[in-house]
């Protein structure tokens, strides 16, 4: 109740994203999405979750619905359903849609080549049911859903955030057809960017950790949309990421052989255990475990830390690398393990291995180029593993480094993505390993943070409200309305007023 006696009604939120936990995951955008719509619903707000069909989902109390398309863009219907540990969810299906993998073909390894068709089919059927259900808020995620906005005519109000500027959805400007009405904001340098069209549109940005927001808005920082995104600086936002304290603490985590936690960390030597003998890089002794989770890709540095495994021989440690992608890293991993037989080991990705190597590691390597929040370094804390870590976006937030504020040190920071600044946070990180104390109160400042979804999903309301232009909290007593004093100001229309954001009731489909 908001005044004692009246009702608040809940922010209708319609929120569209290429993956969620459960129902489709590639990477942390899996994560990012099922953790943020568990917390938002959690914290009162109404949330109906869209991802596209893809195939092979099985949905509790499945409703299905057909969907009004454009002309020429095919068939188009929604499957209205539960999934259990992420709730209510509709899947979409549009032409092409349904693949055994999201984005690439698993005979080559490269993108599908009708990538761009398919998602702007999807968003052209996500832009019909938003139209049906008319939410408060669209909040589209990373350029899969980007394209929806060229549908959505104001007040509608919309938020995008930006996981990856890496991957816009640039594609042949022959496509334009396949978009809305506002098209034209897509238009740059001849192409079509689907990223940068919503970028232009949205009432509000927001990247997932505040430093990655500062970085893309530096000259050559924005992946060539720095331009875009300097123009948009009073209405862009960083907002961390969470992640799931069920999923990771490693005294509920069922995948791990052992629990254990700050005050007794037997568990963690029987997770080191099991991680060395999966591996085959035994015995098991005091030796440091590195352990690294990563996809296989130059932006997380993987090139990296192979170039480092000399380093790692040489002062007697093992590593682990768990992951999969492009097939020339995979590669160079099997060189390399060919090469260092007893001191490391590469992985095909495979989610309870995963979680041994984040739980039993001594230390977590992540030397990425550039890293919009990242997950594993906030998990490995979680689990008493030293992050060893480059100065770059999300890592930057989160790791404290250990040598430069020895009272708060969580872990190691590396000046540079280069071999030399990675190899000197790594040596840095053995050292204080070695030292008993040292160690132990790493590990016990790193496994009190509080990483959960709490007060990102809080930040995120905060931009819910702030578009919709007042800061009444949706559910709970005024207490629980947060602080907007840092958040930009509105969005306006040309003519400079308020938006009107009173939009025709229907309830939200389920």
């Amino acid at each position: 109740m908001s005044d004692g006696s009246r009702p608040i009604t809940p922010l209708r939120v319609v929120f569209v994203s290429a993956e969620a936990s459960r129902v489709a995951q590639v990477g942390g955008l899996a994560d990012a999405t099922a953790g943020l719509v568990n917390k938002l619903r959690q914290l009162g707000v109404d949330v109906h979750l869209i991802v596209p069909d893809y195939g092979g989902v099985e949905l509790d109390d499945e409703i299905r619905e057909p969907l009004p398309m454009p002309t020429g863009s095919g068939p188009a219907f929604a499957r209205h359903g539960h999934r259990r540990g992420l709730g209510a969810v509709t899947l979409i299906s549009a032409p092409g849609i349904a693949r055994p993998h999201p984005y690439l073909d698993p005979h080559t390894g490269q993108g599908w080549t009708d990538n761009n068709e398919r998602f702007l089919g999807f968003c052209a059927a996500a832009a019909a049911l938003i139209e049906l259900d008319q939410p408060d808020i669209v909040h589209l995620n990373d350029w899969h859903s980007a394209p929806i906005i060229s549908w959505l005519e104001p007040p509608r109000c919309t938020v995008l955030t930006i996981h990856n500027l890496a991957h816009q959805g640039v594609m042949p400007a022959s496509l334009a057809h396949l978009l809305g009405p506002r098209r034209e904001a897509f238009e740059r340098h001849g192409e079509l960017n689907a990223l940068a069209g919503a970028i232009t549109l949205a009432d509000l940005v927001v990247t997932v950790s505040p430093s990655y927001a500062a970085e893309i808005t530096r000259p050559s920082g924005g992946n060539g949309l720095e331009d875009l995104l300097h123009a948009r600086a009073d209405t862009l936002v960083g907002i961390r990421n969470g992640i799931e304290p069920d999923e990771w603490r490693p005294d509920r985590d069922l995948r791990l052989p052992a629990s254990f936690d700050g005050t007794d960390l037997a568990g963690k030597r029987a997770c080191r255990r099991m991680l060395l003998e999966r591996a085959g890089l035994g015995p098991v002794d005091n030796r440091p475990v590195i352990g690294m989770v990563a996809r296989l890709t130059e932006q997380k540095g993987v090139d990296i830390a192979l170039a480092l495994t000399a380093q790692v021989e040489a002062f007697g440690a093992r590593l682990v690398l768990v992951g999969d992608g492009d097939r020339t890293l995979w590669r160079h991993a099997e060189a390399t393990q060919r090469q260092y037989a007893t001191t490391m080991r590469a992985l095909p990705f495979e989610d309870r291995t995963a979680h041994l190597v984040v739980a039993g590691s001594d230390l977590l390597l992540m030397p990425s180029r550039f890293e919009p929040c990242g997950l594993p370094q906030m998990q490995a804390m979680l689990s008493g593993t030293i992050p060893v870590v480059t100065g770059v976006g999300g890592l930057r937030d989160t790791v404290i480094d250990a040598d430069l504020r020895p009272a708060a040190g969580t872990g190691f920071v590396a000046r540079d993505p280069t071999v030399a600044s990675v190899g000197d946070a790594l040596e840095r990180a053995r050292r204080a390993w070695a030292d008993r104390p040292r160690r132990a109160a790493i590990q016990q400042r790193g496994m009190a943070l509080d990483w959960s979804w709490q007060q990102p999903a809080k930040a995120v309301i905060g931009c819910y409200q702030r578009v919709r232009g007042h800061v009444e909290a949706p559910g709970g007593a005024p207490s629980d309305v947060i602080d907007l004093t840092h958040l930009p100001a509105p969005a306006r229309d040309r003519e400079g007023s308020r938006r009107d954001t009173r939009l025709p009731a229907r309830p939200m489909l389920r």
